[in-house]
């Protein structure tokens, strides 16, 4: 079974990524311009075709939303109790709360879903996707630019500048109003969300070949195998906790599961907050999950 599910599910997304890491590693060409496409114009036609084209009922779409957030607040209030607890300094400590609270549920979970539960698990893992985004604007940037001191507004705008609400509040309305597209434009949403998820896979691996582990093993380790099993067990937890059970349960598991979030490498980038430890926690992750998240699909599929 647990060959199958890395054949059937796993398989196409690793080598998606790796055939980015390659084309990375033997042209260095920069991931830069693909990642704004895929955040201006791939990622919000994605979000838009999986609510406007799958039947996600509002009660599934809002406990999926919720429990979302609430695995989200979970995760952080762990990672900064352990951080405090272990007396980092505050740069490793905003490193290590970016590593272990957020997740790449875009480019790795979305796909998997994808191929593992088809357009139904697609739907749902976006909901999930715009209620991690949200936070990943407000709080993650808040972690890394904490001694910057960004005020509320600022942080409130960089949320409303990033298109995916705008394509999930779209989406809904057109769903509520029952408004059908016209044929041209429909089309050219669901071709753009087509290619999606294959360029996202591409993306990431083009964003691991720039990962250098260096020095930083022996520190990154620990917080690897500790992203790779805590989120994992404590959505187990919710989803028992809640009574869930079938394909909402499964959304929520796989999409906490995911390696931690290329996003969160971006901020510690920009905001010097030990970057170097980021890049190898995803790398690490993202890596070990072959194993991790290919045995939670052989338990719950």
């Amino acid at each position: 079974m647990q060959a199958l599910v890395f054949a059937d599910v796993l398989l196409p997304v690793m080598a998606l990524t790796a055939a980015g890491f390659l084309l990375g590693r033997l042209t260095k060409i920069a991931s830069t311009p693909l990642l704004t496409v895929t955040l201006y114009v791939l990622q919000p036609a994605l979000i838009f075709q999986a609510l406007y084209g799958n039947a996600v009922s509002g009660e599934d779409a809002s406990l999926v939303l919720g429990l979302a957030l609430l695995l989200q607040v979970l995760l952080l209030g762990v990672a900064l109790v352990a951080g405090r607890a272990a007396r980092w300094d505050e740069p490793k400590r905003a490193a290590a709360i970016l590593s272990f609270a957020f997740n790449n549920i875009g480019a790795y979970g979305l796909p998997v879903l994808l191929f593992a539960f088809g357009q139904e698990g697609l739907a749902l893992g976006v909901v999930y996707l715009v209620a991690h985004s949200a936070l990943q604007a407000t709080l993650a940037v808040g972690v890394a630019a904490w001694r910057g001191g960004n005020s509320i507004r600022a942080l409130l705008g960089s949320v409303l500048r990033v298109p995916w609400i705008y394509a999930l509040a779209l989406a809904l309305l057109c769903r509520l109003t029952r408004l059908s597209l016209p044929t041209g434009v429909g089309r050219s949403v669901e071709l753009l969300s087509e290619g999606a998820i294959p360029v996202q896979l591409i993306l990431l691996g083009l964003q691991l070949s720039e990962v250098r582990i260096g020095r930083v093993l022996r520190e990154a380790a620990p917080l690897a195998v500790a992203k790779l099993v805590l989120p994992m067990l404590t959505a187990f937890g919710v989803t028992a906790a809640f009574g869930l059970t079938g394909l909402t349960r499964n959304v929520i598991l796989v999409q906490a599961s995911a390696p931690a979030a290329m996003n969160s490498l971006v901020l510690a980038l920009h905001y010097d907050r030990r970057s170097e430890l980021v890049a190898a926690v995803i790398l690490l992750t993202t890596i070990g999950s072959c194993l991790t998240v290919g045995l939670l699909l052989a338990y719950i599929m």
